[in-house]
C-alpha cells in the first residue's frame, strides 16, 4: 500500500501519461453537499476519493460548428477516449489494492425502471391507455462531473454552467474514477475562473442562459435550439427520448431528464453555434 503522497503523485502523472491534460483529487467529504444517492460512496462502498481529469476540446472543431468532427471527435471518439483514460487509472488503482470504479460518462444507473410492464408497446392493446401498464424511466446523472471536477480543484463553475478552468476555458470534457484509496486532495481554486464578462448570454440563440448563472440555466430552451425543434418541450423531448422512456409523472421530471440529455447527450451536435464556449475569452486561442 503506497503512502498517500506518493501514490497521489504516481497517479498524477500516470493521468497525464494516459492522455489527461489537468488531473486533481478530491476527498469524498467535499461532496456532503450533494443529495443521498448522488455521493460518491453511493456508487461505490468505502469509497474515499474521486479522481477527476480533463481533456481538451480542440479549436479547429469547436469554432467550426456545426461539423460532423465536432461531434465525432468532441462527443463521439471524445467519450471513448475519456473511458480509456478512467480505465487505465482504474487498474493502475486495481493493481495496487484498491478498489476503483471508472465512473461511466452517461451515468451508472442512467435509467431507474419502476413498474411492471416489460414491453413499451404493451399500451397499444388497451382502448383505455390509462389503464395500461406502464414502465417508468428516469433519465439521470448519478454525480455531477462539472462539481466533481470543481471539488478536485480543476477549475470553476462559470456563468454558463460549464466547468471554466485557468488552462482551457470551458473547451474540455472532464473523466472521472470513484476509488478506496486515499489520495492528498488537491487544493481549490478559490477565486473565480469565470471574468463574467456576459458573451455567452448574448451568444446563446435560445436565451437558455442568464447573467445569474446555472441556477437560472433553462435546460429546456436549450434542448429545442440545439435540435431545432419548434413544438412543445413535452413533444419534443418525448420523441427523443422514445426508445427510453413511455412515461412521464411531471413538468418537474421533465425539466430534470431534459438537463440531463442536455449535458449528456445532445450538446455534441452544435447545431446551436455553441456560443456557451467558443465565446468565452478564458482559455481562448488565437490562430496560428
Amino acid at each position: 500500500m503506497a503512502k498517500v503522497p506518493d501514490l497521489t503523485s504516481e497517479i498524477k502523472e500516470f493521468g497525464i501519461r494516459m492522455g489527461a491534460e489537468t488531473i486533481g483529487a478530491a476527498p469524498v467529504e467535499r461532496f456532503a453537499p450533494a443529495p443521498q444517492g448522488f455521493k460518491p460512496e453511493d456508487l461505490l462502498p468505502g469509497a474515499r476519493s474521486v479522481v477527476a481529469f480533463t481533456v481538451p476540446q480542440l479549436a479547429g472543431y469547436c469554432e467550426n460548428v456545426p461539423c460532423n468532427s465536432y461531434t465525432q471527435f468532441g462527443y463521439i471518439f471524445k467519450n471513448l477516449y475519456i473511458d480509456r483514460i478512467a480505465w487505465e487509472i482504474a487498474r493502475f488503482l486495481d493493481d495496487r489494492g484498491y478498489w476503483a470504479l471508472p465512473y461511466c460518462r452517461e451515468g451508472q444507473t442512467t435509467t431507474q425502471v419502476e413498474g411492471v410492464n416489460p414491453n413499451p408497446f404493451v399500451e397499444r392493446k388497451y382502448r383505455d391507455k390509462e389503464k395500461a401498464p406502464r414502465i417508468k424511466v428516469a433519465l439521470r446523472g448519478d454525480i455531477s462531473m462539472r462539481k466533481a471536477a470543481e471539488a478536485a480543484g480543476l477549475g470553476r463553475i462559470g456563468v454558463n454552467g460549464l466547468l471554466i478552468t485557468p488552462e482551457m476555458g470551458p473547451r474540455q470534457r472532464i473523466g472521472l474514477c470513484i476509488t478506496t484509496a486515499e489520495l492528498e486532495p488537491t487544493p481549490l481554486i478559490t477565486e473565480d475562473v469565470c471574468n463574467h464578462c456576459l458573451n455567452c448570454v448574448e451568444a446563446c440563440p435560445g436565451g437558455a442562459i442568464t447573467e445569474n448563472g446555472p441556477e437560472e440555466f433553462d435546460p429546456v430552451k436549450c434542448i429545442k435550439t440545439v435540435q431545432r425543434w419548434t413544438s412543445s418541450y413535452e413533444d419534443s423531448l418525448k420523441n427523443f427520448l422514445s426508445r427510453r422512456q413511455n412515461a412521464w409523472d411531471d413538468e418537474t421530471r421533465l425539466r430534470r431528464d431534459a438537463k440531463f440529455v442536455v449535458y449528456n447527450l445532445i450538446v455534441g451536435t452544435g447545431l446551436c453555434g455553441s456560443g456557451c464556449i467558443n465565446t468565452c475569452p478564458i482559455g481562448k486561442r488565437t490562430i496560428r
